[in-house]
């Protein structure tokens, strides 16, 4: 059942792709929404290096654990598997770096660590969090893989080898900053038409949060969106928001629908 209507319009700059389950979860909440997605995510097309892919997924048989940094990342595999007619590895066991990431793992049987199942308003969702957990504490010498899109941080990567580990990716996407027209970002922000002002604008990522950023830029609508309020799923897009000149810039728990709301009820001072 639908809630009070939360005071406001936000920002939605999720990938098309992965926006709506979000957008209509907030919208039973009472929250009023509107979109700019601000990233198109894009599977790699592998029909032209079936023998290479092949190999990438026999590859699979011979790591320890498997990192999935996306539900892109769970859901495109799969696709793979079942082109290629694998079935998955029984003993490859995986971590999710998020809760929803881990649901889609176990709905596709794959054994998933139960420590990557938890209270989204209370966890966080980062590399940084990700390394806490008990299977990634110990991993001198053992193989790991991580599942994800082209490009990213290292970080994780980074920690992992100086734990002793080996480690590979498997990249299977790519993620495109999005452009629009002065026109339509004027009239989604509502800043200079009819349509109401927008109260805060929500960034899953750092690509979403650097692409509004260019957008907004190149038009010169930085002064009159800086002051909007910013809501980023960790500490380190609070820093980078702030470094890129907006001002009032909010931290939610994670990037999950259960934190964003949370924050949303806090910039808005109810109870609900």
């Amino acid at each position: 059942m639908k809630t009070n209507n939360i005071p406001g319009v936000f920002l939605v700059t999720r990938p098309e792709e992965k926006s709506s389950d979000f957008i209509e979860t907030l919208s039973l909440r009472g929250v009023k929404t509107r979109s700019l997605p601000m990233i198109s995510v894009e599977p790699f097309n592998f029909s032209d290096d079936f023998e290479g892919v092949e190999q990438k997924i026999l590859q699979l048989f011979k790591f320890d654990l498997v990192i999935f940094i996306s539900t892109y990342a769970v859901n495109i595999l799969d696709d793979l598997l079942n082109k290629y007619n694998f079935v998955w590895p029984p003993k490859l066991h995986c971590i999710a770096i998020g809760s929803q990431t881990a649901k889609a793992i176990k709905e596709k049987g794959w054994p998933v660590d139960e420590n990557c199942f938890f209270d989204d308003s209370k966890h966080q969702q980062t590399s940084e969090s990700l390394l806490l957990l008990p299977p990634l504490q110990n991993v001198f010498n053992k193989n790991i893989i991580i599942v994800r899109g082209r490009g990213g941080r290292e970080f994780l990567s980074s920690i992992l080898k100086n734990r002793g580990a080996n480690v590979e990716y498997f990249e299977l996407y790519s993620r495109t900053a999005k452009s629009y027209e002065l026109n339509h970002l004027v009239e989604v922000l509502g800043i200079g038409s009819e349509e109401e002002k927008v109260t805060a604008i929500l960034f899953a990522s750092g690509e979403t949060l650097q692409a509004f950023h260019q957008n907004i830029k190149k038009y010169k609508l930085f002064k009159s969106v800086r002051g909007i309020q910013i809501i980023v799923p960790s500490e380190r897009l609070r820093k980078n928001a702030l470094e890129l000149g907006f001002v009032n810039v909010n931290c939610s728990m994670n990037a999950s629908s259960t934190a964003f709301i949370e924050e949303i009820k806090n910039i808005v001072n109810i109870k609900i």
